[in-house]
């Protein structure tokens, strides 16, 4: 074949398949998935202050405001297809009838249908919203963004605002702010009985403590300490110089300020931290809040939990429990200089859901882990209970059986601590080469949790086995019991391989990026034979890519075969994956990593577990993607660019080994 025909084969292969590809996959879609946010969500931002994203008790389809509250509507769209939508158009129609106002609206682009949402404010008069004046009315960010973007609030309200291109996945919110024209009865029974300081003067570089009471009140806002704070509580502050702060009391607004001087002292002006603060104090599990910082002098701050960070700047977070952060100031002026660093807390309520009485309360959690496999006739069942209440006893047990109808159930044992508790049991009488299904089960006052039921199959003959106890700890370290082949039962060392799963992030939204590193070393001081590494995903989290092993679809499971780990071997496996639509904000996923190895000594197989716990938010932290693997942004994102990529590929070689032949052929 010549040349030519081989290059007019090619292009015409190429064109084909991209007609085929834009036909077959053309268009794109919005909020189609489960688990999206509403596209319409309306907030009180006075009585109930949100940051971007929906969260429990915080966006929703209705609220209520009164004259000269400030009310928000936001529009969600979420690009639920594989291809990127074109000239997405965002828009929002406000409109009243007696005292509710509705918000219509929507996201369409070029190559996907419109997606349309409704929301309702009812107001306790019938009165006018006016949308507010100034930078701060109507805004726009997708999940890649760490600051909003402009909009125009004329074309948002008319035709539309066009946002540009939305990429598969990406999410993004618009909101704008009005105001509640009017003024506003105040009938509320919430009075400020007190707000001091102690001491009401300080030098530079000192605290101060704000203390106050009130009596019928839900919360406080304080200007530059934070809103949604407790109705009764203190709060340290280190003004960088006089401020006067501003305590407004819910419902009702009534306000009370004091001022903090602040003398010149032997500190140093040239570093200071201007303010620390966070939107809201007090944030329900699996909500968002913001953490805001100033500072001069420095040349960047470190955050606890979030490392270095700009010397000023803002950032989304959602603590799991509640949690303190500290700002440390780097560099420039900072040496030396008095007071270095300030402090705030996010208190963390668990998610409250109805008991069918009218009363809320917060319900357990329980997740199914991995089955470890002793022999042919018994397992070591293993799971995750989280109790979400600081207080009181919880249950925790298994239920089994040979199909995934169950049938059997293992003793209670009783869970006292918050947070995340290992627990497992044994079951025996098992039949060999036999699968059976599992499940955790977690109950106390507040309901009952049952997790995913978990396949796994005994062996068909008998084999070495291992009891596994499983630490409360992130990396879990066994003692086992093992039986060899000869009938001897023999103690094994403990802690033969170190085994730990490490997350990017702690919290990761719906259809968010996270990657996992699993470190294994061998500490025994001996080699370890027929060592296998598996790692098991959750239903929350779709495979993605690893940096090696093979990965079954069936089992959710990455198998790594790794041989013989010598004596003070160690090594890693980096793995890529995404929150999928199956995952339900404020809920926990685990990933578990298990090795399994046999004991030289013993000749006994063993095994090693342990795990790592994401939250799944409505915040999506960045992430470095591809990335982390040296891919970065060379690798396509589409089926048709893949598809591309590997013609342009096979032509390539068949150039080169045209060229090859021309350069060997007989000069004459």
């Amino acid at each position: 074949m010549s040349m030519k025909k081989i290059i007019i084969s090619i292009l015409t292969l190429v064109i084909g398949v991209s007609l085929f590809s834009t036909t077959a996959f053309a268009d794109a879609s919005f909020n189609s998935g489960s688990g999206l946010l509403p596209t319409v969500t309306v907030s009180n931002v006075t009585t109930n202050p949100c940051s971007y994203g929906a969260g429990i008790g915080c966006w929703s389809t209705s609220a209520s405001a009164q004259p000269g509250d400030e009310i928000a509507a936001q529009v969600s769209f979420a690009n639920t297809s594989n291809e990127t939508a074109q000239n997405v158009t965002v828009s929002l129609q406000p409109s009243r009838n007696g005292n509710i106002v509705s918000f219509y609206g929507g996201a369409a682009a070029t190559n996907a249908p419109r997606t349309t949402g409704n929301a309702t404010v009812t107001l306790s008069q019938a009165v006018s919203i006016t949308e507010l004046g100034g930078d701060q009315r109507a805004d726009w960010r997708t999940n890649h963004d760490s600051t909003p973007r402009e909009v125009d609030i004329n074309a948002l309200l008319g035709s539309g605002f066009n946002v540009g291109n939305i990429a598969p996945g990406e999410q993004g919110v618009l909101t704008v702010r009005f105001h509640v024209n009017g003024t506003a009865t105040n009938n509320s029974s919430c009075t400020i009985n007190s707000f001091n300081a102690n001491p009401t003067s300080i030098n530079i570089g000192g605290s101060s403590s704000l203390n106050w009471g009130t009596s019928n009140c839900s919360y406080v806002n304080i200007t530059s300490v934070g809103n949604n704070l407790p109705a009764n509580s203190s709060q340290t502050v280190y003004p960088s110089g006089t401020t006067t702060y501003t305590l407004t009391a819910y419902p009702g607004g009534a306000t009370s300020t004091v001022t903090v001087n602040v003398n010149g002292g032997n500190y140093n002006n040239s570093c200071s931290i201007n303010s620390f603060y966070v939107d809201s104090n007090s944030i329900t599990q699996g909500q968002t809040t913001v953490l805001h910082w100033i500072t001069s002098g420095s040349n960047s701050v470190y955050i606890t939990g979030f490392g270095n960070q700009n010397a000023s700047g803002s950032m989304s977070i959602s603590p799991y429990t509640s949690t303190t952060y500290t700002l440390t100031l780097n560099g420039g002026n900072c040496s030396g200089n008095g007071t270095q660093s300030q402090s705030l807390t996010v208190n963390v309520t668990q998610p409250y859901y109805n008991n069918g009485g009218g009363t809320y309360y917060a319900q357990p959690q329980a997740l199914t882990t991995v089955a470890s496999v002793l022999n042919s006739y018994s397992a070591v069942l293993n799971g995750i209970a989280v109790p979400n209440m600081n207080y009181g006893s919880t249950s925790a047990w298994f239920e089994y059986g040979s199909t995934t109808g169950l049938g059997n159930r293992t003793s209670a044992q009783v869970v006292t601590a918050n947070g995340s508790n290992p627990y497992s049991t044994n079951i025996s009488g098992l039949v060999p080469g036999a699968t059976y299904y599992y499940r955790a089960v977690v109950q106390n006052q507040n309901g009952t949790a049952y997790g995913s039921i978990v396949p796994f199959t005994t062996p068909s003959a008998s084999v070495l086995s291992t009891t596994t106890h499983v630490a409360p700890t992130r990396v879990i370290v066994q003692t086992r019991t093992v039986t060899t082949n000869n009938g001897l039962v023999a103690k094994s060392q403990p802690s033969l391989f170190k085994l730990e799963v490490d997350s990017s992030y702690d919290h990761m939204c719906i259809g968010g990026n996270i990657d996992y590193t699993v470190n294994y070393q061998n500490i025994s001081g001996q080699d370890l034979q027929n060592s296998i590494l598996r790692i098991t995903f959750p239903g929350e989290l779709t495979y993605a890519s690893s940096s090696q092993g093979s990965y079954d679809v069936t089992d959710r499971t990455l198998t790594i075969s790794l041989g013989t780990v010598q004596a003070g071997e160690q090594g890693s496996v980096t793995v890529h994956a995404q929150v999928n639509d199956q995952a339900v904000q404020g809920k926990l996923a685990v990933i578990t990593a298990t090795m399994v190895y046999t004991n030289p000594a013993t000749l006994a197989q063993e095994q090693a577990i342990a795990y790592s716990l994401i939250t799944i938010s409505n915040d999506c932290p960045s992430v470095l993607g591809a990335s982390v693997f040296g891919f970065g942004s060379f690798l396509p994102q589409t089926l048709l660019a893949w598809l591309l990529l590997i013609l342009v590929i096979l032509a390539l070689i068949v150039l080169a080994r045209a060229l090859s032949r021309r350069n060997d052929a007989p000069k004459a």
